[in-house]
């Protein structure tokens, strides 16, 4: 039962997407190391801003999430890349067991194992939650921002809190127990609340699904690496939108100031990150970079973006297929457009015409027989 259902599936992806994985993959490894290179090569942020940086990241996930052939795609023999690929993928290294069928079980079991890790640290997670509603002062935004009138997020403070940071799930700010200046308070419950209403655990999440999906795709743990980086500047950019140059330079200094009170390390623990949205001193680095540039309140240019926008079209244009036009292996075959038309017998049987003769067919619901004219005996 098992073995016929990893066939089915080993069938669908060679007919439908075994081919636009391999484009995918090869387009991944492009926007995910254009990502990283803009990320964190900081001169590149005068040229690539946060929207081109968010359209990016989008088509880095929908790519990723839908690797398959578009109606406008065009196939294209490719027998020199594609040919290798498909006589290793077809290899039977045991009787009735090829290569595929081995990766897909491998491909199966790393998911179950990353699955069962990422369960492991949701229970870290709770725990840590019960640790912190017990050691922990309670209160709400209205208590830190004057004359706010968005939805009033609790906010948790605790010795066991290193530094500000989003409790995702639980929609919870929580602060360490320092003492900060008014305008550092107003500033950190600010953008901790931009992390909220954006939804950037969600955004995390979406990336870890897909990280458990292609944990044998090594560009992925790049991607889910710097994505960090890039909710964080996403929220500054929020929360300056409206402030002048001097204003953003000032918030800068406030995160400088804030960065020296708390503890040097963000995290209590890796295990949180996936749940947990924080920074370390590498991210703040970027972000203070990103404010003296002055980059927030500026857009990508729309030619740029534009461009942009063309890659997933022009990367779903073509597939590469496997090609063997002299091969002895296609010998005393037809295609498709040789089929002249089925004939449907009296007696239930069925021929098909080709070639001026007639040969039975044993199953008409063969794909290959789709859309081919059929004829009932008289």
């Amino acid at each position: 039962m098992h073995i016929n259902l990893i066939i089915l599936f080993y069938n669908y992806c060679k007919n439908q997407t075994l081919s636009s994985l391999f484009i995918t993959l090869m387009v991944e490894c492009i926007l995910i190391l254009l990502f990283y290179f803009i990320i964190t090569a900081r001169i590149k942020s005068k040229f690539f801003r946060i929207d081109f940086l968010t359209i990016l990241i989008i088509l880095i996930l929908l790519r990723l999430l839908v690797p398959i052939e578009l109606p406008f795609t065009v196939t294209v023999p490719a027998p020199i890349i594609m040919n290798p690929v498909a006589v290793f993928f077809d290899y039977e290294f045991i009787e009735g067991m090829k290569i595929t069928y081995l990766l897909l079980f491998i491909w199966g079991f790393g998911c179950i194992f990353e699955v069962a890790f990422y369960v492991k640290r949701l229970f870290k997670l709770k725990e840590l939650y019960r640790i912190i509603l017990n050691n922990c002062k309670y209160g709400k935004v209205s208590d830190f921002l004057k004359s706010y009138s968005g939805y009033d997020y609790p906010v948790y403070i605790s010795p066991y809190i290193p530094a500000p940071m989003v409790l995702g799930f639980k929609k919870v700010i929580l602060l360490p127990k320092t003492l900060f200046s008014e305008e550092e308070i107003s500033n950190i419950v600010l953008h901790e609340i931009y992390h909220i209403e954006a939804h950037d655990i969600y955004v995390k999440q979406l990336i870890k699904f897909i990280t458990i999906i292609y944990w044998w795709f090594p560009p992925i743990y790049l991607l889910q690496r710097e994505i960090d980086l890039f909710l964080e500047l996403r929220a500054d950019s929020r929360v300056t939108k409206q402030l002048n140059y001097y204003e953003s330079l000032n918030y800068a200094n406030t995160l400088i100031s804030v960065r020296r009170k708390i503890s040097a390390e963000a995290l209590p623990s890796k295990l949180f990150s996936t749940c947990l949205l924080s920074e370390n001193k590498k991210v703040l680095s970027y972000r203070i970079n990103y404010l003296i540039e002055g980059n927030f309140q500026k857009r990508t240019g729309k030619l740029m973006l534009l461009m942009l926008l063309m890659v997933p079209i022009l990367s779903n244009s073509i597939i590469l297929e496997p090609c063997y036009p002299n091969s002895s292996l296609v010998e005393g075959t037809f295609e498709k457009n040789d089929f002249e038309y089925i004939i449907q017998h009296k007696d239930g049987s069925y021929s098909l015409m080709i070639d001026n003769q007639f040969v039975e067919i044993s199953d008409i619901h063969d794909e290959s027989f789709d859309g081919i004219r059929v004829i009932k005996e008289k």
